[in-house]
């Protein structure tokens, strides 16, 4: 045991050496359903859904939820000691569109979004 950790201690130190780290990312999908903030259970048997009407006042009150929820989840992320960011409008685009198109994200060509989507 204490040759095979000497030998990783010499593997680390070579990898650190060589500039060769490789990072992991994971991504964290914190739910939220318009429902929850209209006080809609969800949809019953045999019935059509409500359409959902979204006034200024009720989307900034779901913004604000589900910042909250991001924050809580990310502080418990940071005690654990892991990194958490949210992820901008743009880079979730650039995430999602890299899982259907892997060979073009791989040598860094994304397509081109329009600036009102990079907010």
């Amino acid at each position: 045991m204490k040759v095979q950790t000497v030998e990783y201690g010499k593997f680390i130190r070579s990898l650190v050496q060589t500039g060769v780290i490789v990072t992991k990312a994971f991504y964290l999908t914190v739910p939220y359903t318009m429902g929850e903030a209209m006080g809609i259970a969800g949809i019953e048997a045999g019935k059509k859904p409500k359409i959902l009407t979204l006034t200024e006042e009720t989307f900034q009150r779901c913004k604000t939820q589900l910042l909250q929820r991001m924050e809580f989840v990310a502080l418990s992320l940071r005690r654990c000691g892991l990194r958490a960011v949210p992820l901008t409008t743009l880079e979730i685009v650039e995430l999602l569109w890299s899982f259907h198109h892997p060979e073009e994200a791989e040598v860094g060509y994304y397509p081109e979004i329009p600036p009102e989507f990079s907010k």
